[in-house]
């Protein structure tokens, strides 16, 4: 079967005028939303209402998510948009004011993201607290600026979970018969309420607003409070109702926390990463701060420590520390960055095996004492040659799990012997004077490292014969002992040569007795 130049024509105006009939549709669905949104303040029903007239008098389906955006931008050309400003208007450029350290934002929108259970209620439950009780810090940060009131949007807990956290952190009274009343300074809608962030919904949290001027509003989560909305939280259209909200409350001065899910792999990411759906979500906030259990439990049993990391990050400054709920109560771990590095050396440690993890704990067990390993030591115990434990400290030294603190002065051509310590705790206490590294032009003075390995001498005798150990594991005789008062630190001569002489020698490690007649 063949097409003529004529056929092709006709196909041609067909579809033209296909297209002309569509696009005609779409002018009318742009027109009815104009006229719903002038006429229908509740979302929900907008979004009805524009599908029912496109498939009853058009015969055209559309979807939740067309509806929305169609809607959305009706409503925009109602509004209109303003003037841009001039040098007329002044910008307040005044630093963000903080609620709770460099965490929480005053007067700004905060998204707390986290897995559920890990406890985002609970920590703005026990900031909420620590402000309506007037202190001065919470968990160790400070309390720079306080809200007057908290309005919760709590669709995901009923009203005996939030009760329990009232009680907790001192939030409500309970009487005799097991019942609670909040603070007059608090407003709840919890599970079962049906509030969402729609025209109706947010009208009311702004009258709530009203009545509750330099109010806290929690919005507890953000699924929850868009699910009956149509709305995909994969897509841009989710920030709609945030931004709502947001300008809906401007004038009020509020401070907004909405919590929020995370993906199921947060490790080592961020608030703004961890955060499930659009990336439109995080960036509709002024600061984002991620929850994440310290150690998560790698089996998908039971979390068994219960230890929170608290990071953030946004237009505030980033900030980071570690709590748990131990007793009832929040208690602080400290700065985040240090429980991290912390928690990250002993799984090091843990995982260490062979001759790394022999070696990896002949240094601690020295550094008890404030004793440095010297690779010439470290291939003694290890039973290798010098160059084989230099390798084993090098590569304990790439994880992180000690550190080269200088090197022993050797007076002899070739590589000098270098020391190391742990890097937990890394305290130095007066032991070394003065520090240099393989390249350095200073040579390490008056070094006193005790060893655990050394006998309880009291002085080694001058003139004694001794032999000195060498860079390849091999002893070397022909030297005496000068001045051996401190068995730590002894000075050793070599014979025929005055002038040549080696401090800090540590008996029974860097030198030993000869033991033949003869040197």
């Amino acid at each position: 079967m063949s097409f003529t130049q004529n056929d092709s024509i006709s196909m041609s105006e067909t579809e033209d005028e296909i297209l002309k009939e569509d696009l005609s549709r779409l002018s009318q669905i742009d027109g009815y939303a104009r006229r719903v949104v002038s006429v229908e303040p509740d979302q929900n029903r907008q979004i009805e209402l524009l599908k029912e007239f496109a498939q009853r008098d058009l015969s055209f389906s559309i979807g939740n998510s067309f509806a929305f955006k169609i809607l959305a931008r009706a409503d925009g050309r109602q509004v209109g948009i303003p003037d841009p400003i001039s040098s007329d208007i002044e910008i307040d450029v005044t630093e963000d004011s903080m609620v709770w350290g460099d965490v929480l934002m005053y007067q700004s929108w905060n998204l707390i993201s986290a897995l559920p259970k890990v406890g985002k209620s609970a920590l703005v439950m026990g900031i909420a607290g620590a402000v309506f009780k007037g202190e001065s810090s919470f968990l160790g940060l400070p309390i720079s600026n306080k809200f007057d009131h908290l309005i919760i949007v709590g669709n995901d807990q009923n009203y005996k979970q939030w009760g329990k956290l009232f009680l907790r952190e001192g939030l409500c009274t309970r009487n005799e018969n097991n019942k609670i009343r909040l603070d007059p300074r608090i407003a709840l809608w919890a599970q079962g309420t049906g509030i969402q962030l729609n025209e109706e919904g947010i009208e009311r949290i702004v009258k709530e607003c009203e009545k509750r001027p330099n109010a806290l509003i929690l919005v507890d989560t953000l699924r929850s409070v868009t699910a009956q909305m149509g709305l995909d939280e994969n897509k841009t259209e989710i920030q709609a109702p945030i931004r709502r909200i947001q300008d809906a409350t401007a004038e009020h001065g509020v401070t907004g926390i909405f919590l929020h899910h995370t993906t199921k792999s947060v490790g080592g990411g961020n608030a703004v990463i961890a955060s499930s759906g659009s990336a439109a979500i995080p960036a509709a906030f002024d600061q984002t701060i991620l929850m994440n259990w310290l150690k998560p439990s790698l089996d998908q049993s039971a979390q068994s420590d219960k230890r929170i990391s608290i990071s953030c990050m946004g237009r505030g400054i980033g900030a980071m520390l570690v709590a748990e709920i131990s007793d009832g109560l929040w208690v602080s771990h400290g700065d985040g960055e240090a429980a991290v590095q912390a928690e990250k050396i002993s799984e090091l440690e843990d995982n260490l095996v062979g001759r790394q993890g022999d070696a990896y704990d002949h240094v601690c067990q020295l550094w008890e004492n404030q004793v440095h390993t010297s690779t010439t030591e470290l291939s003694s115990m290890l039973n290798v040659t010098t160059s084989k434990a230099l390798r084993t400290l090098r590569a304990l030294e790439r994880k992180g799990l000690v550190k080269q603190e200088g090197v022993l002065e050797t007076n002899e051509k070739g590589r000098p012997v270098a020391l190391f310590k742990p890097s937990r705790g890394d305290t130095n206490n007066g032991y070394l004077n003065d520090l240099n590294d393989f390249n350095g032009n200073k040579i390490i003075k008056d070094i006193k490292t005790p060893s655990l390995c050394t006998p309880a001498k009291v002085s080694i005798p001058s003139l004694t014969k001794v032999e000195r150990t060498m860079t390849d594991g091999s002893w070397q005789r022909g030297w005496f002992v000068r001045d051996g008062c401190d068995p730590h630190a002894i000075t050793i001569e070599r014979l025929g040569n005055p002038n040549l002489k080696i401090k800090n020698m540590r008996w029974d490690i860097d030198v030993r007795e000869v033991q033949m007649e003869e040197i």
